[in-house]
């Protein structure tokens, strides 16, 4: 039904928000930990990235992050710490203080985030390919060897990029 909440067909007709419980939390926490785990990312980085797309409210401790993830204090400080550096999350407050929140930004900071990380992709496979132009190695016998492959590299994931903007942002499959 349009503007209810409720798919036509769908057996609920309850459109209150579903919370999730404690154990789809770790659930889902732990299968986005799989997810780095498979893209040679630390699963403890995945879990601590689902449980704050999901957490209830938003905005959390690392004490709160911690508990939710089952990760020490410790550990999850310093994948903060990495992730605010990042800017992959919003801290709010003084960094390490026991109030301090963390949380996912919006929409438009990731948009933001990914249109610096694209450029920035781009201008290093023009910095490369110049470099390959200057030791003169197309080759890639001698020392533009690994030159050639990191520009290989971001060639590749710039031509990505490039096919995902003109699909309409969605990644392309392999």
């Amino acid at each position: 039904v349009r503007g209810s909440g409720v798919r036509k067909g769908d057996a609920m007709a309850d459109t209150a928000t579903h919370h999730p419980t404690r154990e789809e939390v770790a659930n889902y926490t732990d299968r986005v930990g799989q997810v780095f785990v498979s893209g040679d990312l630390p699963e403890s980085w995945g879990r601590v990235a689902g449980y704050l797309m999901v957490c209830d409210p938003e905005a959390q401790t690392a004490v709160q992050i911690s508990q939710g993830t089952r990760l020490s204090t410790e550990e999850v400080g310093g994948i903060l710490c990495a992730f605010a550096g990042a800017r992959a999350i919003q801290q709010n407050g003084e960094p390490g203080g026991a109030d301090t929140t963390f949380q996912m930004p919006p929409r438009a900071h990731w948009e933001e985030l990914f249109r610096t990380r694209a450029r920035m992709v781009a201008e290093l496979r023009d910095l490369t390919g110049e470099e390959l132009d200057l030791v003169n190695d197309r080759e890639g016998r001698g020392p533009g060897r690994r030159l050639r492959d990191v520009h290989d590299l971001y060639s590749r994931v710039a031509e990505g990029l490039g096919k995902a903007r003109e699909a309409g942002s969605r990644v392309p499959r392999q």
